[in-house]
This record gives structure tokens, C-alpha cells and sequence, in this order.
């Protein structure tokens, strides 16, 4: 089986002034010129598909995401094309946080006592609601594999290969203005036996 993995990240997309808009024609122009004989095609999108998490920046992203899969089964013959949807800080729409989402983040972030539980992470996620629909609509293959909002997988097999993209939400506790930490990071989020299978 011969596939090709296309990355995309930080599109930033609005719906004014998008520089990258007109260049997502010449993604397929280049993968033309390279790559042929295709069984597939997956486009993983990486992150800050949105520049502010709104509705109506997911629908350029929607445009232009689907133009791409139009444009690679047109021009590179290639039927079976999928998509990777994983969200970024820019992919929080902070109009839709609260006061208590802040107050959640503030305790997790000074190391609370308690287990983070599902309440705390469906608040912190609130702010990407307008992604989680944007990924659960779009034209593509859903996730075949879901844990909540912070853990979901995408798996293709073909023939005798498999191809297992494993997804975690690492910008649930994003917030405004960015806050860039140095030195070590920690993951939180509630742990799950069954992530370790």
C-alpha cells in the first residue's frame, strides 16, 4: 500500500485576511509532482486550524479543507482521503469562558489535591466547542475511538497495514493572554486505564 501523510498546522484561519487561503491550491500542485499511484491520502491538521475558535472561521476552514480533498481526488486520483483534526490554543474561542473556568484552571495549575474529574475537563473544554463540531462534521471518516474531549484515535487499515493516529487535547487549559511556561511542563487530565491500551 503506498499512503501519504500530509501535515498542515497553525492555519490561523478568520475570515478576512488569510494569507493562506490562496495557498492551499498549490498543496496539490506539489503533491502531484511527487507522489503517484496513491491507495490514500490522510491530512492531519494539527492545531490552530482557527485563529479564535468562532463558527465562521471553521467554515473557511471547512472551505478550504474540503477544496483540498476535491482538488487531491481530481488531480491525483486518489479516492480514499481522510482527515486529522487536533486542537490548538487558537482553536479556544474565549468569549465562551467563565469565571469558573478560570478558577478549575488556577487550582489544577497550583496542583489541587483532588483527581481531575470529567466535570473539570467538559468546563475547561467549553472554550472548543465550535472545534469538537467542526471535527464531528466534517466529511471524513469520525474518530473510530473516543475518551471525551481529551483523548480520541483515528485508525485506517488497508490490505495488511494499519495506521493508528493517537489524538490528545493538550490546549484544554489554554487561556489568555498566552501563558508560555519555561522549563518542565506537566500533562493533566484525567488518567484512564484504558488509554494504555
Amino acid at each position: 500500500m503506498k499512503l501519504l501523510i500530509v501535515h498542515l498546522s497553525d492555519l490561523h484561519l478568520q475570515v478576512k485576511g488569510n494569507p493562506v487561503v490562496a495557498k492551499f491550491p498549490f498543496i496539490t500542485k506539489a503533491l502531484q509532482n511527487e507522489e503517484v499511484e496513491l491507495d490514500g491520502v490522510i491530512v492531519v491538521v494539527s492545531g490552530d486550524i482557527a485563529f479564535s475558535g468562532k463558527l465562521s472561521e471553521y467554515t473557511v476552514a471547512t472551505e478550504c479543507l474540503q477544496g483540498l480533498q476535491k482538488e487531491l481526488v481530481d488531480k491525483m486520483k486518489v479516492g480514499d482521503i481522510r482527515f486529522v483534526f487536533v486542537p490548538g490554543n487558537h482553536d479556544c474561542d474565549f468569549d465562551r469562558g467563565s469565571n469558573a473556568r478560570e478558577t478549575v484552571i488556577s487550582a489544577i495549575r497550583k496542583g489541587i489535591s483532588a483527581p481531575v474529574d470529567e466535570g473539570m475537563v467538559e468546563l475547561c473544554c467549553n472554550v472548543q466547542n465550535e472545534f469538537f463540531a467542526f471535527r464531528n462534521s466534517f466529511g471524513t471518516p469520525a474518530p473510530t475511538r473516543t475518551e471525551g474531549r481529551m483523548y480520541w484515535e483515528y485508525s485506517w487499515e488497508k490490505g495488511d497495514t494499519k495506521v493508528l493516529f493517537r489524538c490528545f487535547n493538550t490546549a484544554w487549559l489554554s487561556q489568555l493572554p498566552e501563558q508560555q511556561r519555561g522549563g518542565a511542563h506537566r500533562c493533566f487530565g484525567p488518567t484512564r486505564q484504558s488509554w494504555n491500551s
